[in-house]
């Protein structure tokens, strides 16, 4: 599956294939990218200050659980304290609570009509939410 920034002329998307408007490569297969690397970067998604926001967001997240976290609490004791390097449930109420409207800019974000549209594409069925990571 591609995604198309612009209809090429005289070429109209078919089935699941359809113009998405995009920044980025003019044609990029999300969901062969999706299978060799294990991520995506899709350029122009969002504008540089709701990254800015997402990321300030995460961080503070980030180093709650850092500070927060202990082998007990953690799944199978596995990356915790000060120097892991991954947040399970980054969507977590409890590292929110400091800044209300941290949490619904996240879930907004993994709500964008474009990252579902990626994510239905890759996966070939509707998206469900369980959890964000960071």
């Amino acid at each position: 599956m591609a995604l198309r920034k612009k209809p090429i002329a005289g070429v109209q998307p078919t089935g699941r294939e359809r113009a998405i408007e995009a920044a980025g490569e003019i044609i990029v297969n999300y969901r062969e990218q999706w299978q060799e690397q294990g991520y995506l970067v899709v350029r122009g998604t969002f504008d540089v200050g709701r990254v800015q926001r997402l990321y300030e967001v995460c961080e503070s997240a980030f180093a709650q659980w850092r500070e927060e976290s202990s082998e007990d609490s953690e799944p199978f004791g596995y990356c915790y304290g000060p120097t892991a390097w991954t947040l399970i449930h980054l969507n977590h109420p409890k590292y929110h609570r400091q800044y209300s409207e941290s949490l619904p800019l996240l879930l907004d974000a993994v709500a964008e009509p474009l990252a579902m549209q990626i994510t239905r594409d890759i996966f070939q069925e509707a998206p469900m939410f369980m959890q964000a990571n960071y």
